[in-house]
Formats: C-alpha cells, structure tokens, sequence
C-alpha cells in the first residue's frame, strides 16, 4: 500500500514535473491527424483499411459501428497499444508509428485511456489508483517506491471531489461500484494531464443510467480542461446525446463522419446493414 490516506498538508509548491509539450502544435489547430491508417492482425485480412480522420482541439467525437468493425483497434493503434501495419498517426504533428522507446513513453504519457474493463489495480485504495497516471512524469526510483510530489496528491484530492469520490478515496477499487470503477478509471487518466483522451467502450458493462452518468463525467470534465475525446460504442443514442461528431465504421473503413443531428436512417443502415435492427 501507498499510504496517502489523507489531503496533503502546507502549501502547494507547484508541479516539479512540468510535462514536455510534443510536436508542432500549428497544424491549424488539429491535435490528431490519421492519415491512411492500415491494421492487419493476419495477411491479407485487413482490420482497419486506410482510415483518415482528422481531430479538432476540442470537442467529443463518438466513433459507432458493429462488432468487428475496427473501433477498439483504432484506439488502441492511436496510443500504440496496437502496432500499426501501415500509415501515420500524428498527434501534435508528431508520428507516433515512427516512435520508439524513451521517445514513444513521453508521447503515449499525453494521451490518457479509459477502458470498458476500468483497469484498475484492485488491492489499491482510489487515491491510489488516481495517482497512478503521474507514474510517467515521476523518477524511477520514486515510481518504485511510490512516492509524489505534494502538488500531484492535492491534485489528485480535488479531482476526487470533482468525480464526487471524496468520500471513498481510502477505500480499495474492489469495493466500489462498476459506475465508481469507472469513474476513478477517467480520474486515473485525467491525472495524465492529457492533451488527447481515449475511451474503449466505457459504458458497456454499466446500466443505461450510469452510462449517463459516466458519460456526462467525463464529457463535462474533458471540456473544462479543453481536452479532445474519442469514444468508442455501440449505443447509437448514448452517442447522438453526447456527440459533437460521429463517426460510423463498418468493415474497417469510415462510412460516415459528421454531426449527430445528420445520423438518420440511411446512415444508420449504411454503417450496420440494413434497417431490420432498427425495427
């Protein structure tokens, strides 16, 4: 156990972490740009087939689509957890696919996860777990030993109170609720201090009103922090509620890409095959 049990006490002292900013940020203000995006898991059976998207600065984008359509492998090729086959992904202007090492660590730090399965260490209290995404800006040493500045745990108290935690940040993970989970999950990646958040179906294990919830945490939260998000699902109107832009996929390629309000019928039946579903 780590043993922060409580607020940190004196004044805070500032970050002695200043993150490093990436890349060239002039990109007419566009902080992800995936240009002919390829992901093959075996030959000649292509997952994603050359997928361009292109991200504003701001704003949550949805991505929708069946099964097997490519949603969770394009996240997950975005923060290299899963290797590309071919194309460029370039996040501030740099290319992640041609990153490595120490250099591909720094980037990956800038992009927060939130993930269906939450992710959490589950021995671990909340507090905890939240001070777990400052484990790349921390020495070595101190990552081992589990120590961090002042000015990270004070932060990471008041984005408890912000996810209205506050109350169980002693508490393991494993006592908590699958909404709970979830909701110190998008704490855990916001302690990043991301410029890009990712989030691989954050709501399919929880009950429709969590899922508002859990979605209006995270959107709410990601706009006062001017922090692009991608999400991927499969509620069409989870998606339209919460959506600045959609993004529909099928068979591994992008068949629809603007605002929630233009997602009617046709497109519908263009990304999932026919209108029997929607009956």
């Amino acid at each position: 156990m780590w043993g922060v049990r409580s607020r940190p006490s004196g004044r805070e002292t500032g970050h002695p972490h200043e993150p490093r900013r990436l890349g060239d940020t002039s990109l007419g203000g566009f902080t992800l740009q995936v240009q002919d995006l390829t992901k093959c898991y075996t030959a000649d059976r292509p997952v994603l087939r050359g997928v361009s998207l292109t991200l504003d600065s701001e704003g949550i984008t949805i991505v929708i689509g069946p099964s097997g359509a490519g949603k969770s492998t394009l996240l997950r090729c975005i923060n290299r957890l899963v290797e590309p086959t071919s194309g460029r992904i370039l996040f501030k202007g740099t290319d992640l696919v041609a990153l490595h090492g120490q250099t591909l660590r720094e980037c990956r730090r800038r992009i927060g996860m939130v993930f269906q399965e939450f992710n959490l260490v589950e021995r671990l209290s909340v507090i905890e777990n939240l001070l777990s995404g400052r484990l790349g800006y921390v020495s070595p040493w101190r990552a081992w030993l589990r120590k961090f500045p002042e000015g990270d745990i004070a932060r990471a108290f008041e984005l408890l109170d912000q996810l209205g935690l506050s109350e169980f940040a002693a508490k393991r993970a494993d006592a908590l609720s699958g909404g709970q989970r979830q909701r110190v999950g998008i704490g855990r990646a916001l302690m990043q201090e991301p410029e890009l958040l990712l989030a691989d179906e954050p709501t399919s294990s929880l009950d429709p009103k969590t899922s508002v919830e859990i979605m209006e945490t995270m959107a709410s939260l990601a706009r006062q922090r001017h922090i692009p998000v991608i999400v991927n699902m499969h509620d069409v109107n989870l998606a339209k509620r919460f959506a600045d832009r959609v993004v529909g996929m099928t068979d591994g390629r992008v068949v629809f890409d603007g605002k929630a309000d233009d997602l009617a019928t046709e497109e519908l039946s263009a990304i999932y095959g026919g209108e029997e579903w929607m009956r």
